[in-house]
């Protein structure tokens, strides 16, 4: 009678017909309760039915009273992998091979386990011992999980090839479609990779590991406006992956949208310190450093020992000016994580601006040892190499200005390289940079003027009168010219013909204004400017933020000061009248940002010029026009290890140090001044 009633329950269960089969399990036991397959058996069944902890039960009630037997043995294996008691569960599939070990799913369920834990290595041979026991056992599920062992082993021809049984057994299996393109990104076989993940998110499309890891892979390829999609998809199936969140961030921030970074960040802020830090580069890229270092001050308690928010950090702290505490956070960065590049270029930074060239040059080097391939690291290198007067490195190095933000023109012609003969030849120059580079560089336009048959210049627009007065045998255009014979950016002319400090002539003056009047009378004339019209966190150092600040020199008797700063903010210049009682006259009608040629004109009727280093000192250093210049020293490569600008001998530095306010360089020109108007 049992044995009718456990054929017949057996069949039921074999038909997924769980519950018949349970009734007729129960019937057997309750005509023969010792009976061993039965009990096995209906604790399989409960197994299946989600009661592992009954199951259990059962196969240990089993093993209570009469010697283990295979089945049993591996029965119970099973159910205590089920119930996470992995410890257990290795054990007791040992035990069952122990007593028979001719069985192959026992030795793959085993391997699985051992998988789970991590243990590739021990895995392996029993994946190959069950295969060889049973071939064509392995499916797809298995075979990539072979895979997986062997990738994490780093043996990566043996798991791509595995990831491609699997897939020849299954050729839509979503986990070995995903791991194979890990594998094919890591090899650089990035197109292959993309073409997986699109695959694998066809059959899954509600996992969303699958697009982050495509668009990781569409960031490689450069196709960054798709890896956002990809990122946000990812987010959108589960809204609590920060992973995701910190890459849609990060490409946001470097794509200029830094508002819609800290939207999305501020969102979703919890107790990852990664989203704070995040959070802090998209506000700093806002220009909100006080902002961004309280951010980094809130992540790094939960995260001591990242490096790169403590090199984060110290960066913020150098725009801040408090160098000596970014000192000390980018060393203990470094000491967290020597194999930071970052945190070493953060140091050169440092250490450039507080006059510590060589040493800045060490950092900067180690970085690019980390990093050969970060132009911006080699960029600020090649700062630091001008800054100490080394000329003909850091003229090399200043061709990486075409790195990231800018680009390199494309001609048919070649572009000179400052060796080829240019008798006869028509070179076109073409502009770059900003309008006060233009300036500068064009210093050297009579070196090239001379060696050349004839020299088409760009140049911006505001500028084109002055330089064609100022270089009358060159043609000025505002596009590129139909004929040329090389083409050059006006930012290389120092490279090829400034090479020592010696080269650069010491001319008073190369610009030339258009004579006008505009009734300024007698009397010592000063012109003042205090800031550029555009102005960051970075640029804002370099001028007074507070025209205020001029005060001593605006109080200086006899002189009649005239206002050079372009584009004042509403009701500056009557509060500087106001507040000083300054005689700052402003020439009505003038437009000083766009009419240069009218600027120069001004210029050429004053006796002196201060102003902070932008295109007003600039241009009116290139006039002949004694200028005091505003200098924060090591900053800017503009001194080349001088005392002064050595293309421009007409200006007097006014310097001050990073971290030290700008009242010592103006009481400097406030005395100077009471000198030279007592005169």
């Amino acid at each position: 009678m049992p044995l009718v009633l456990l054929t017949k329950a057996l069949g039921h269960h074999r038909a997924g017909r769980l519950n018949e089969a349970e009734s007729l399990y129960l019937q057997a036991l309750k005509a023969a309760p010792d009976h061993e397959d039965a009990r096995r058996l209906l604790a399989v069944l409960k197994h299946q039915m989600g009661r592992s902890a009954e199951a259990l039960a059962d196969l240990d009630l089993l093993l209570k009273d009469r010697p283990p037997s295979f089945e049993t043995q591996s029965n119970r294996a099973v159910v205590l992998a089920a119930l996470g008691r992995a410890e257990e569960a290795e054990s007791a599939f040992r035990q069952a091979l122990a007593l028979d070990s001719s069985k192959a799913e026992p030795h793959a369920q085993l391997a699985s386990l051992l998988l789970q834990l991590g243990r590739w290595d021990e895995a392996l041979p029993l994946f190959e011992k069950a295969e060889a026991l049973k071939p064509g056992l392995l499916g797809a599920s298995t075979l990539q999980s072979m895979g997986v062992a062997h990738h994490k082993a780093g043996r990566v021809a043996k798991a791509e090839d595995f990831y491609r049984q699997a897939l020849a057994t299954k050729a839509d299996f979503p986990p070995a479609l995903v791991n194979l393109a890990a594998l094919l990104e890591e090899t650089e076989r990035l197109d292959e990779a993309c073409a997986l993940l699109a695959k694998a998110q066809l059959h899954s499309p509600s996992e969303a590991l699958i697009p982050f890891n495509l668009g990781n892979v569409l960031k490689k390829l450069g196709r960054s406006e798709e890896a956002m999609k990809a990122w946000e998809q990812a987010l959108a199936i589960d809204p609590d992956m920060n992973d995701a969140a910190l890459n849609l961030a990060d490409a946001l921030v470097n794509a200029g949208q830094a508002q819609e970074a800290e939207s999305l960040l501020r969102d979703r802020l919890g107790d990852d310190p990664r989203l704070l830090h995040m959070l802090s580069r998209a506000v700093m890229k806002q220009d909100r450093p006080e902002e961004a270092l309280a951010l980094l001050d809130a992540a790094l308690p939960r995260a001591p020992d990242h490096a790169a928010m403590r090199a984060n950090r110290g960066e913020i702290l150098r725009l801040l000016e408090r160098h000596g505490e970014a000192l000390t956070d980018l060393r203990q960065a470094i000491a967290q994580n020597p194999n930071h590049p970052e945190a070493h270029f953060n140091l050169g930074n440092i250490l450039r601006e507080t006059g510590r060239l060589p040493e800045a040059v060490q950092a900067y080097d180690k970085a690019l040892d980390l990093s050969p391939g970060d132009d911006e690291i080699r960029w600020n290198r090649t700062i630091a190499l001008l800054c100490q007067g080394r000329l003909q490195e850091g003229w090399n190095g200043y061709e990486l200005r075409w790195h990231a933000s800018r680009h390199m023109r494309s001609y048919p012609q070649p572009l000179w390289d400052g060796v080829a003969p240019l008798a006869g030849k028509t070179v076109f120059v073409w502009r770059e940079q900003g309008v006060g580079d233009e300036i500068s560089f064009a210093s050297a336009l009579p070196d090239l003027i001379g060696l050349a048959g004839h020299v088409i210049l760009e140049c911006s627009a505001k500028l084109a009168p002055l330089m064609k007065r100022s270089f009358p045998g060159i043609t000025i255009a505002d596009a590129p010219p139909e004929a040329f014979d090389f083409h050059l950016p006006i930012g290389s002319l120092f490279r090829h013909f400034r090479r020592h400090i010696e080269d650069f002539p010491p001319q008073p003056s190369y610009l030339q204004a258009a004579p006008a009047s505009f009734g300024l009378g007698e009397g010592f004339k000063v012109g003042l400017a205090w800031r550029s019209t555009k102005s960051t966190v970075e640029r804002a150092r370099h001028f007074l933020s507070d025209p205020l600040a001029l005060a001593p020199i605006l109080k200086v008797p006899g002189v009649r000061f005239i206002n050079l700063q372009a584009r004042p903010d509403k009701g500056e210049i009557e509060r500087l009248r106001e507040l000083t009682g300054a005689d700052l006259t402003v020439v009505s009608g003038l437009d000083l940002y766009d009419d240069l040629d009218g600027t120069a004109s001004l210029m050429k009727q004053l006796d002196l010029v201060i102003a902070n280093g932008s295109v007003t000192a600039m241009l009116a250093a290139s006039l002949g026009i004694p200028t005091w210049m505003f200098f924060l020293e090591h900053v800017h490569w503009d001194a080349l290890g001088s005392d002064g600008i050595p293309w421009l001998p007409g200006i007097t530095l006014l310097k001050r140090k990073v971290g030290q306010p700008w009242t010592s360089a103006v009481e400097e020109a406030a005395s100077a001044l009471t000198a030279r108007s007592n005169v």
